[in-house]
């Protein structure tokens, strides 16, 4: 076998083990495939992965480069995408997207990789333009119908969602969906629902940061020290903008109105309930990196 048809093999590999989850080994083989041919694409662009996902992102935007030097393709340009919006380099990370999606129009991924990249910008109707052209592109894929009704979700869109989450198979049982029935859930007051789609997932992949996210917003809801700011902000997510901001309005005129020392308390409140449950978080993805790590 020569050494590029040895590196190929390997390099399909290597894939199905950052499927699998087994980063180490899929690094292991891609050292092997390049040392047999240090000009194998595919090769470079997994090894550009495996790097992002080991938090090594501007190693991963230099390992892409090299793959998209030999050969431009979408996967290449996705990696590198991703890696930087990791070092919150958004107009890169665009390009780099906008790139993948040129190479390969006729794909679902690439609008998937753009429709991140923008939401990550804050480019919020650019990014669902993308997120249904994906959907369009690959209307048999329950993945990209269950990431665009997260996204209405994070939007505040749960009508969407919903209707998304509906039009799914009852049977799905892909990751996105179960993530998607489960903030649906808590949204609803469902917790323990909630809790059950996490674990689900967890179940899966032990080091899913969605499902882990998901496990501590069920903790907070549950918490009595928590539980009303909890309340407050899934009121927030049920309703339009205009009533957000009127709320945000009224809770700035507190001090005009003459109840100083109420809305003192109740901002205070609520930034030390969101400082509280940012350190939940990054306690539980702490103990992601940690299971990773071994």
């Amino acid at each position: 076998m020569s050494g590029a048809a040895e590196a190929a093999a390997m390099a399909s590999a290597a894939g199905r083990l950052i499927d699998a989850g087994n980063i180490s080994g899929a690094e292991r083989l891609l050292k092997q495939a390049l040392a047999a041919d240090p000009e194998s694409a595919r090769a470079h662009a997994l090894m550009a992965l495996v790097l992002y996902q080991g938090g090594k992102w501007p190693a991963a935007v230099r390992q892409a480069d090299v793959s998209l030097g030999l050969e431009p393709t979408a996967d290449a340009f996705r990696f590198k995408s991703l890696a930087l919006l990791k070092l919150r380099q958004y107009g890169r990370a665009i390009e780099a997207a906008q790139a993948g999606v040129r190479t390969a129009p006729s794909l679902g991924m690439p609008a998937f990789a753009l429709a991140v990249a923008l939401e990550n910008a804050g480019r919020f109707a650019e990014a669902q333009a993308q997120f249904r052209r994906a959907v369009e592109l690959d209307p048999g894929s329950e993945a990209f119908r269950a990431d665009l009704g997260r996204f209405l979700l994070r939007r505040g869109d749960v009508a969407g969602a919903e209707q998304i989450a509906a039009g799914l198979p009852p049977g799905a049982d892909s990751v996105g969906a179960l993530l998607l029935r489960g903030e649906l859930a808590l949204l609803r007051g469902r917790p323990g629902e909630a809790r059950d789609f996490a674990l689900w997932v967890l179940a899966r992949d032990a080091v899913s940061q969605p499902a882990l996210r998901l496990l501590v917003q069920v903790k907070a809801s549950q918490s009595r020290l928590m539980g009303l700011w909890w309340r407050y902000t899934m009121f927030l997510a049920r309703k339009p903008v205009w009533m957000r901001l009127l709320l945000v309005a009224l809770i700035i005129l507190l001090p005009v109105l003459g109840l100083q020392v109420v809305g003192l308390l109740f901002i205070v409140y609520v930034y030390a309930c969101g400082q509280i449950f940012a350190r939940m978080v990054a306690r539980e993805l702490k103990g992601v990196s940690l299971r990773k790590s071994f």
